[in-house]
């Protein structure tokens, strides 16, 4: 379960423990109160009673006057209350919020960059770095796509290096390197991406050491 997925359902948990905790004092707080309204009301009652049957009848309502029921219903009604939150929260497409719905952050990305080093030169840069497959498929033939950023902000040239080992098992990482000498004077940056035998880009995070 990747790091995206469990902050999704770690924020639909922790909201819906703290909805189920409002409601549940709040349920308490109302049924306490119309339970203390309800046996004033039948001990005004009582004082109006003379006979022995009117007691006993008064005895019996008030044996049935207890907080067990309120306090077992309020559970019951605030774990509906959390649950239908939780699923709500985390499966409703919501404007507000970020769920699996509404945001496909959750979902594994096939590659992460784990270490990025470059070397600025006065005829270019070189480049070397690590991307790890997060995938249960290996990937051939990968290739790691670098984009040269000029002084105006526009792309003056593209260059591809191959990743090494040729197929990327599943669950490893392997190396890329480069290095660039064209157009120095213009030079402002790069930009990464990988792209898969067909040419197709493949997305990718960065993440632990890497710039």
């Amino acid at each position: 379960m990747n790091p995206e997925l469990l902050d999704i359902l770690d924020r639909g948990l922790r909201y819906s423990l703290w909805l189920f905790l409002a409601c549940y004092l709040v349920i308490l707080f109302i049924g306490w109160s119309r339970l203390r309204r309800r046996k004033r009301q039948i001990g005004e009652l009582f004082e109006q009673m003379h006979t022995p049957e009117e007691e006993a009848e008064w005895s019996r309502k008030t044996s049935l006057l207890n907080e067990w029921p309120v306090v077992f219903n309020g559970l019951i009604l605030s774990l509906v209350v959390g649950i239908l939150f939780f699923v709500v929260y985390c499966f409703v497409p919501l404007p507000f919020a970020q769920n699996l719905v509404t945001t496909s952050n959750w979902q594994v990305t096939p590659l992460r960059v784990t270490a990025l080093q470059y070397d600025r030169f006065y005829e270019g840069f070189s480049l070397t770095g690590d991307v790890w497959n997060q995938t249960e498929s290996p990937i051939p033939d990968l290739e790691a796509e670098v984009d040269v950023i000029g002084d105006d902000g526009t792309t003056i040239d593209e260059v591809r290096t191959p990743v090494k080992p040729k197929v990327l098992p599943p669950g490893k990482s392997g190396t890329f390197e480069l290095r660039y000498t064209d157009k120095s004077p213009l030079i402002k940056g790069y930009r990464i991406a990988f792209l898969d035998s067909a040419g197709k880009q493949i997305p990718h995070l960065t993440g632990f050491d890497a710039d």
